[in-house]
């Protein structure tokens, strides 16, 4: 537990600040700062970047080989996950500045990844003929499509950010705008 360490500064000193540098909004050029909720939003902010850091390795991965789809699939699931903690249990408590520490731009970054995650768990299983594969793949479209739809409808503005994007390609162009911060 590090907040005590920075909530029981007394008066007289310094206060530590926290900059973030949002990743979907280059006006922010100096970043910025959080006194109220320091700590928190640094917490935040370093699952943010975990997160943008393990999507962009399972971008990078070779997903024309078996094993690339396995380490892209792991990596997807590692983003998604720490934009899940992210999501549920910091940016809550960060009074944000930012658009990419939303709740609901954190939430659809999960989505997102899980979802990237899924479409290679899908490929990987085709590649083994599994049966069940036409039922997960529509359960991976529709989770695909539902995500879209509610995020144009509640957040156009972080939606025209990445509208360039398109859900047939890879993970790679979103994942440049989340990184482009870091």
């Amino acid at each position: 537990m590090v907040e005590p360490l920075f909530s029981s500064l007394s008066s007289d000193a310094d206060p530590i600040i926290f900059v973030w540098y949002d990743a979907l909004n280059p006006e922010h050029e100096n970043g910025v700062s959080s006194q109220r909720n320091g700590i928190q939003l640094e917490k935040a902010a370093v699952l943010f970047n975990l997160g943008a850091i393990c999507s962009q390795i399972a971008a990078s991965c070779d997903r024309t080989t078996a094993l690339g789809r396995h380490l892209a699939m792991e990596a997807f699931k590692v983003a998604a996950n720490f934009f899940f903690q992210l999501w549920k249990v910091f940016a809550k408590d960060v009074v944000s500045a930012t658009l990419d520490l939303t709740l609901l731009f954190v939430e659809f970054l999960h989505v997102l990844f899980a979802a990237q995650a899924s479409e290679l768990e899908l490929q990987q299983q085709l590649n083994n003929n599994d049966a069940s594969y036409a039922l997960q793949q529509h359960r991976c479209a529709l989770s695909f499509s539902s995500k879209l739809t509610f995020f144009k409808a509640e957040a156009p503005e972080v939606y025209a950010s990445v509208k360039s994007c398109g859900l047939d390609h890879d993970a790679e162009c979103v994942t440049e705008i989340l990184v482009r911060g870091i």
